[in-house]
């Protein structure tokens, strides 16, 4: 019999809270960026987490036992969320340094361990910011830094000086998400110290505080720098996704054609490219994307790309498939037995794509054949209307998760404004 079931007569209740609650967690972390996914979404599964928090809230000590057992059983980023977010509630200081460490050596529980702060009110997380934002620790300042990009909390005098410090630099997790906050806070004092380091770290070869300082400054007004990011967008890496939602969103029209272009003669780009003529929203590759959602690999992305051009929503306007395309089941069967580099990355692209649906090609032509008038080439356009503060609003109030991302980017770029978060919570946060 373990510690837990000794101290706790109510351990069924308890452990289905607990764990109910990290699995929820892990819901809410893909429903936040997985392109279906709404408000409401996110916002029922929000309550859910809610619910179980409650419970467990009821016996704080025997919660928080069960759930670092849990962590120590399973170090992952939902069981860290329960662990530290009881830690943080029953004030058990000791519990949230060990967690700490345990969340800066392990990828897959930090998210989590930063994501319990944003659960909470700024009263329970000022202390721990403050302990940890002046900190000689490297990896405390990242915390700190990371909690408040959750609160979009300002740290004021202190993120000057990280971004300043040299020994900030040689931690890149840390000085790249100081120059996110930046953009997050839109903290313009910073611009000219950006543009900078995304020179000098070009030269220095570092890649991700390159990106990251390129896209930082990008968003603080610097658009010139968009064409910096011309290898990110280009080539195959880690930055990738995120250079291109930002680069087509920023560069001329000719300039993203021949970009375009480049990364469609590329079998294995050819999904970026559609990325690409998302972000762009000129309709004028409309037709191009059609072609393409004959392609079963390509069909989903490509109705996506689709709709968020135009707004035609695939769904409502009966343009999609009841079932797989033909021969699709075969294609499928052929990539779970290709144990190559190049079928785990097929794969990992059939999950990101499997809450999409599936376009009729046909019928999405011939309603373009009839549609195609009302948008202009080279225009840009986001859901079918084309950019302006009131329309980049209404979808940051009432649309998909992908969608407000896009729009977030936009009225960042348009009005020089904070980028505002479409991961922030929709129930409100915690008390003690």
């Amino acid at each position: 019999m373990t510690d837990f079931h000794r101290i706790n007569a109510f351990s069924d209740i308890t452990e289905e809270h607990c764990d109910e609650l990290s699995f929820l967690w892990l819901l809410r972390s893909k429903a936040v960026k997985r392109e279906n996914s709404d408000w409401h979404t996110v916002n029922r599964l929000e309550r859910r987490m809610s619910k179980h928090l409650a419970g467990l809230r009821l016996n704080k000590g025997a919660s928080l036992a069960l759930a670092l057992q849990r962590l120590e059983e399973r170090p992952e980023s939902g069981e860290c969320f329960t662990a530290t977010i009881l830690a943080l509630l029953s004030k058990e200081s000791s519990t949230v340094e060990h967690l700490l460490t345990v969340a800066t050596a392990n990828d897959n529980a930090f998210s989590g361990f930063i994501s319990a702060f944003g659960w909470l009110d700024k009263t329970i997380v000022n202390d721990w910011i403050r302990k940890w934002l002046f900190s000689a620790d490297a990896n405390e300042k990242y915390c700190a830094i990371a909690i408040c990009s959750i609160h979009r909390a300002d740290p004021g005098q202190e993120l000057t000086q990280i971004m300043r410090n040299r020994e900030s630099y040689n931690h890149p997790q840390l000085y790249c998400r100081a120059m996110r906050l930046a953009t997050e806070l839109n903290r313009a004092d910073l611009s000219h110290q950006i543009a900078h380091v995304a020179h000098y770290s070009q030269e220095q070869e570092n890649d991700a505080i390159s990106f990251w300082a390129a896209r930082a400054s990008i968003l603080l007004g610097n658009k010139q720098l968009a064409n910096s990011l011309k290898n990110w967008v280009l080539a195959p890496n880690p930055h990738q996704h995120d250079a291109i939602e930002i680069a087509f969103r920023t560069v001329d029209n000719h300039q993203a054609r021949n970009w375009i272009k480049s990364l469609a003669s590329h079998e294995e780009q050819q999904r970026q490219s559609i990325f690409a003529i998302a972000a762009l929203g000129d309709p004028q590759p409309v037709a191009w994307l059609i072609q393409h959602m004959a392609q079963p690999m390509l069909a989903r992305i490509a109705g996506y790309a689709f709709t968020m051009i135009t707004g035609i929503d695939l769904e409502s306007h009966h343009l999609c498939l009841d079932t797989p395309p033909k021969g699709w089941d075969d294609l499928l069967q052929a990539i779970e037995e290709d144990d190559s580099d190049k079928g785990t990355a097929a794969l990992e692209h059939i999950e990101n794509d499997s809450f999409l649906v599936w376009p009729d090609h046909k019928k999405i032509s011939q309603l373009w054949q009839t549609r195609q008038h009302e948008f202009t080439p080279t225009q840009r356009y986001l859901l079918g209307e084309r950019l302006t503060p009131h329309h980049l609003t209404n979808i940051l109030n009432h649309d998909k998760q992908h969608h407000r991302r896009a729009a977030a980017i936009e009225q960042t770029l348009l009005s020089n404004t904070a980028l505002v978060s479409v991961s922030a919570l929709t129930v409100g946060v915690l008390n003690a």
